[in-house]
């Protein structure tokens, strides 16, 4: 007879092991969750911003900030690729003998659809690497072209 060991809860789990040897102090892990956040709410101007000015004083803050800098540029790319089938519905409504107002609204309307879905699923994302951040824990975008 197996007894299966119960799935141990979050507390269970180590301490991280941080890069530089020491626990990122709280004030590091206000300014890296400042860098998610400030992403999601201006870009990537304010994790560009604490990336360099902490460039010599925390790597903690550093790399959350240069994650936040590469996700927020994947999202510029991702907002490109979204034009793509947006204008392919747009042409292939115009190709269907539909005036062109019509055609290029559903290809808004696609294009529209498709943003806002790319724009919850990265606030979930945001969220989840400013919870991170806050804890002290590293954290690394998923479907993030990391090009910094």
């Amino acid at each position: 007879m197996m007894h299966e060991t119960p799935a141990p809860a979050e507390n269970d789990f180590p301490e991280p092991e941080f890069l530089d040897g020491a626990a990122p102090k709280p004030h590091e892990c206000t300014m890296a969750m400042l860098a998610h956040l400030g992403g999601l709410l201006f870009s990537f101007l304010p994790p560009a911003y604490l990336m360099l000015k902490f460039q010599d004083r925390s790597h903690y803050v550093v790399r959350h900030a240069r994650e936040a800098v590469n996700f927020q540029l994947t999202l510029f790319f991702y907002a490109f690729l979204i034009l793509i089938p947006s204008a392919g519905v747009g042409f292939a409504v115009y190709a269907c003998n539909v005036r062109w107002p019509v055609a290029l609204l559903v290809g808004a309307i696609v294009g529209l659809v498709l943003s806002i879905i790319v724009a919850i699923i990265a606030t979930a994302i945001i969220v989840m690497a400013c919870l991170a951040a806050g804890k002290g824990r590293e954290y690394r975008y998923p479907f993030t072209i990391r090009l910094i």
